[in-house]
């Protein structure tokens, strides 16, 4: 299954607006007493519902994800990136909750991936059974980026599971290579693979 992303910046301007709408709300009602104000305060909530959603357009016109990412494709606002695994490291970013992913490519490079979508492939244990197994990362995938800044708009797993050579380290330990997560998802980090895993390995010796 295929999961889309939002667009974090759109929904630091929801969060914005929403707050916005508190504020006003608050400012009307005790210390302006203007009713006036209050009335238009849902407007600023239905702003940040509209922005919340990736793209508003799509929303107004009620279309699919999937007659979504046609019409995307069709205006050339998307790629798709096929990205051939060897290694991987499972990281957790306790700071947003997100599950974070350095993924070794073939060609050399260190992508990394993280967000909340990934719980949807992560194993499930009840009673000490599996219930479902480990979905990603997977020895090939394919990463739909939205332009113009090329943020992942989709992953797309493939079949053949690779399960990561270290799993549950605080993202927090990678200061000792003076790496921070990029905003943006999907970001190829100025380090190799190895250099992670050295130190990963050193701060669980």
């Amino acid at each position: 299954m295929a999961l889309i992303r939002h667009d974090s910046l759109i929904r630091l301007f929801a969060a914005g607006f929403c707050v916005i709408a508190a504020l006003y709300a608050f400012a009307s009602l005790f210390i302006t007493e203007s009713w006036w104000g209050l009335l238009t305060t849902p407007l600023f909530a239905l702003l940040a519902v509209i922005l919340h959603a990736r793209d508003w357009r799509f929303v107004l016109r009620r279309m699919s994800a999937e007659e979504r990412e046609a019409e995307l494709e069709r205006k050339g606002e998307i790629t798709h990136e096929v990205v051939r695994a060897r290694r991987a490291i499972h990281l957790f970013d306790y700071n947003c909750s997100c599950d974070v992913y350095l993924i070794d490519c073939e060609d050399g490079r260190l992508l990394c991936l993280f967000g909340q979508y990934f719980y949807d492939w992560e194993p499930i244990e009840e009673n000490g059974t599996f219930i479902q197994g480990r979905g990603f990362p997977t020895r090939e995938f394919v990463i739909t980026r939205r332009a113009p800044d090329a943020w992942v708009y989709r992953l797309q797993p493939g079949k053949k599971v690779i399960h990561p050579e270290i799993v549950g380290g605080d993202i927090d330990l990678l200061a000792g290579l003076g790496l921070k997560l990029s905003s943006s998802d999907g970001t190829y980090l100025p380090t190799t693979y190895d250099e992670v895993r050295q130190i990963m390995e050193r701060a669980h010796a």
